[in-house]
C-alpha cells in the first residue's frame, strides 16, 4: 500500500494464495519482494522456483542471511529484530516492526522526482527578455527560491536563484534595468522527469557548492517542475 501510494505500482500477494492461482499476477518485468523472518517459511520458499522461472528478480527481506530464501534471492536486505517474544520466540513482534521500517525506507528510495516536485502553475517561469522586476515578482510569488528562464520555444535556458539574486545586487546597482538572461545561471544542473528522487539528492550534494533547488525537465529540456532539497528532506529521501 505504501509503494502504491507513492507512485510505484505494487500489489500484495499472499504466499499461500500464490500457490493456488494468484501467481499469475506476477509477470516478467516485475520485482518480487518476499518477506520472511526466518527465511524458511514453507509457503514462501515454495514460491521461489516459480518466481525464478518467470525470470523475475527476488528481493528477500529476512533476518537470516544463511536461510533458503536468502540463498536463492537476487538481492537480500537483512532486517534486524531477530528477537521475537513468546514461547520459542514465535510471536512476531520486533521482526514485524523491523520489516515495516525497512519497507518504508525502500518505498521512499523508490520515490521519483515527479512525486515530490512542485509542478504546473506552481513552477516559477519567465522568458529570456523578461525584466528583473518581473523575474523577482515571479520568484517571490511562487516562493520556491528560484525562477526558471526559458526561450521562445519553452526550453530551459537558465535559472535565477536567491543566491544569484543576492550576488547580482552586489554587482549591478541598476539591477532592475537588467533582464533575466543577463543575470541567470546558464546551463544549470537539471534532472529528467521520471528519475528516482535519490538521484536528485546525489546531484545536489556532489556539487562543490551544494545546490538546493533543481529544475525537472522533459526530454526536450522544457521545465516540468522544481524540486528543492527541503522537499527531499521532508519526504525522507535526503
Amino acid at each position: 500500500a505504501t509503494l502504491a501510494s507513492t507512485g510505484t505500482p505494487a500489489v500484495f500477494m499472499h504466499p499461500a494464495e500464490g500457490m493456488h492461482g494468484d501467481l499469475g499476477m506476477i509477470v516478467r518485468g516485475d520485482v518480487a519482494v518476499l518477506l520472511s523472518n526466518s527465511g524458511e517459511t514453507e509457503e514462501i520458499v515454495r514460491l521461489v522456483p516459480s518466481v525464478r522461472r518467470i525470470d523475475v528478480p527476488i528481493v528477500a527481506l529476512t533476518c537470516r542471511p544463511d536461510s533458503t530464501l536468502a540463498r536463492h534471492a537476487t538481492q537480500v536486505l537483512l532486517v534486524g529484530g531477530d528477537g521475537d517474544t513468546g514461547p520459542d520466540g514465535l510471536v512476531p513482534t520486533s521482526s514485524t516492526t523491523a520489516m515495516l521500517a525497512v519497507g518504508d525506507a525502500l518505498a521512499v528510495l523508490l520515490l521519483q522526482v515527479d512525486d515530490i516536485m512542485h509542478a504546473g502553475e506552481a513552477v516559477p517561469i519567465v522568458e529570456l527578455q523578461a525584466g528583473m522586476k518581473e523575474a523577482i515578482i515571479e520568484m517571490t510569488g511562487k516562493g520556491l527560491g528560484a525562477v526558471c528562464v526559458v526561450d521562445a520555444a519553452g526550453v530551459l535556458a537558465g535559472i535565477v536563484t536567491d543566491g544569484d539574486l543576492r550576488r547580482a545586487i552586489e554587482r549591478f546597482p541598476n539591477l532592475l534595468e537588467k533582464n533575466a538572461a543577463e543575470i541567470m545561471t546558464r546551463e544549470p544542473v537539471t534532472i529528467r522527469a521520471g528519475t528516482l528522487a535519490a538521484e536528485a539528492v546525489r546531484l545536489m550534494e556532489e556539487r562543490p557548492s551544494q545546490i538546493s533547488v533543481l529544475p525537472v525537465v522533459d526530454g526536450r529540456l522544457r521545465p516540468r517542475g522544481l524540486v528543492r532539497l527541503h522537499d527531499l528532506v521532508k519526504a525522507g529521501v535526503a
